[in-house]
């Protein structure tokens, strides 16, 4: 073989052959990933050729050859026909766009807890008013607006509860469906926190509703509001996969103690309403960006890291990590033992290309 010629092996799943070795020997700890040819190139010298670099794809439903999957603990994804489904310790969770029912990728997702405790509504009563579901926080009938708990349940695989407000009011007010009390999740200044839940008009409709959002409240020790923020949020009778509304931020108030989220509308006086809201999953999780749902019945839940490991050669790398959110390219990474850790995101992982430079 000259000093300059590549040698292309397919990746049948046979090993590539150490052809500058002259020994017809396999190279070790090599791969492509799937249906990607690896290069080996001879460094002209007749010593054993190098492994140049390696292609993974995610977008087939299954790991490819050369990659391994940790997490310690279950996790949570949607699958192709957008049910909402866990996923077991070490269990890959290839997830889809709840909406569109695309395969988005493979979920590599740092740790998240999400600190509501009862996210699946337990304990509801139905009834007018009802009773809320066990450390939940709703708004009763008040100011002449009848409050009715309709009933819990499953919709594609996400648990909600259904409640209903209806009547004329005979004051302007804000109504809040309120996941855990405002003395309960600790929370310190300069604290990044995402509050969401899925959210449904399932009866009724938004007329005479304002200022609907989702929202983030800081409290003081005392368990007393003294910051928030809202994102506006706009439920419709589609599909609850596909309404799922989340807001972030930054905790600002110097006595916080304690943060909680809502959803919550206001209606005013004299103007008669009537809407039947569909509450799923409500999440607040400490986090720069919202994760996966995370499912919980009684108390606070983490979802731990998913570790992805590819083995490479040692050396050093370009590597390109295409996600559904975009492409991140990582330059002079070094690689050792024979494994290189793809680096967790929130946004699904499509492919990883290593390219060896060193």
């Amino acid at each position: 073989m000259s000093n300059a010629t590549p040698v292309i092996v397919g990746s049948s799943g046979t090993p590539a052959i150490d052809v500058g070795a002259g020994r017809g020997t396999p190279v070790q700890g090599v791969s492509a990933g799937n249906a990607t040819p690896i290069v080996l190139v001879s460094n002209g010298r007749g010593l054993p050729i190098s492994f140049v670099g390696g292609t993974f794809f995610f977008l087939g439903g299954s790991l490819p050859p050369g990659a391994t999957l940790t997490r310690a603990s279950t996790g949570w994804y949607f699958d192709s026909s957008g049910v909402l489904q866990s996923a077991s310790t070490d269990v890959a969770r290839f997830t889809h766009n709840p909406g569109t029912l695309a395969l988005e990728g493979l979920l590599v997702e740092p740790a998240a807890t999400n600190s509501i405790r009862n996210a699946s509504a337990g304990g509801a009563v139905p009834g007018t008013p009802g009773t809320a579901p066990t450390n939940w926080v709703v708004t009763s009938s008040l100011n002449n607006v009848t409050r009715e708990i309709i009933g819990t349940g499953t919709e594609d695989g996400i648990p909600y509860i259904d409640v209903k407000y209806s009547g004329t009011p005979n004051a302007t007010a804000t109504i809040a469906i309120r996941s855990e009390a405002t003395s309960i999740v600790a929370a310190t200044l300069g604290q990044t926190w995402v509050a969401g839940q899925f959210v449904r008009l399932v009866g009724g409709t938004l007329t005479n509703l304002t200022n609907i959002a989702t929202v983030i409240l800081e409290a003081n020790s005392g368990g007393i509001v003294v910051a928030s923020g809202s994102a506006a949020t706009a439920p419709t009778s589609a599909a609850l996969r596909t309404q799922w509304f989340k807001y972030t931020r930054v905790l600002s108030n110097v006595t916080v103690a304690f943060v909680a989220q809502d959803f919550r509308f206001t209606h005013t006086n004299g103007q008669a309403i009537d809407a039947t809201f569909r509450i799923g999953l409500p999440q607040l999780v400490q986090a720069p960006a919202a994760s996966s749902p995370i499912v919980t019945t009684s108390a606070a839940i983490t979802r731990a890291a998913d570790v992805l490991s590819l083995a490479l050669v040692d050396g050093t790398y370009s590597i390109d990590i295409t996600r559904a959110s975009g492409v991140t390219n990582l330059t002079g990474v070094a690689v050792s033992g024979g494994s290189y850790t793809v680096p967790t995101d929130v946004s699904p992982l499509q492919s990883v290309i290593a390219r060896r430079t060193a």
